[in-house]
């Protein structure tokens, strides 16, 4: 059964992943003060970070157009999953389920499934080696995105802010806090 795994650019596809030809990217927009940036092959991260810190004002993001996944869903592959970071941190979900509901207004049904990874970054990695892995195995469509449910619910995600700043800057954090927090050396764990 041939199959296509379209992961929003938050997650971290591996080189034998990109090689395969089973998984595909959809980009994430950044915004640095005036300067728009795509999330993808030609993103430079150590320049992005560094904008970030110069910048006054906090750094936003905007998720893959519904449009965007819905060419990611026209292909040979009969079964087709989208992995989106957390449906509480982005819009890409959404974005995915409504560039799902326009495939199928335009090309009829297909199995297509958008799974919320309720993470990011690796953790949508690890949700998508495991719909290769279920896939592989021979299992059905239901019994890919029943074995992935269950494992989306068994992982649990948790991250460290090396800083503060971005905090300060959208306003989720006082100026006070901020400097209390980095004086001390305070890096908040967070789930």
């Amino acid at each position: 059964m041939s199959y296509k795994v379209i992961v929003d650019s938050c997650g971290e596809l591996t080189a034998e992943m990109k090689a395969s030809g089973r998984f595909e990217t959809a980009s994430l927009g950044l915004e640095v003060g005036d300067c728009h940036i795509i999330d993808d092959e030609s993103f430079n991260q150590a320049e992005f970070l560094k904008n970030v810190a110069e910048c006054p004002t906090c750094p936003k993001s905007s998720c893959p157009s519904p449009e965007t996944f819905m060419e990611g869903y026209h292909c040979d592959a009969e079964h087709v999953y989208a992995v989106t970071l957390s449906s509480e941190l982005s819009g890409s979900y959404n974005s995915a389920v409504l560039g799902k509901n326009l495939y199928e207004e335009e090309y009829g049904e297909k199995d297509i499934y958008v799974f919320n990874s309720k993470s990011a970054s690796v953790g949508q990695t690890l949700i998508g080696m495991k719909i290769a892995q279920c896939e592989e195995r021979g299992m059905t469509f239901k019994e890919v995105v029943v074995a992935v449910e269950a494992y989306i619910e068994e992982q649990h995600t948790y991250f460290v802010l090396e800083t503060l700043e971005t905090l300060r800057k959208n306003g989720r954090l006082t100026g006070l806090k901020a400097i209390a927090a980095t004086v001390l050396n305070i890096k908040p764990v967070m789930g």
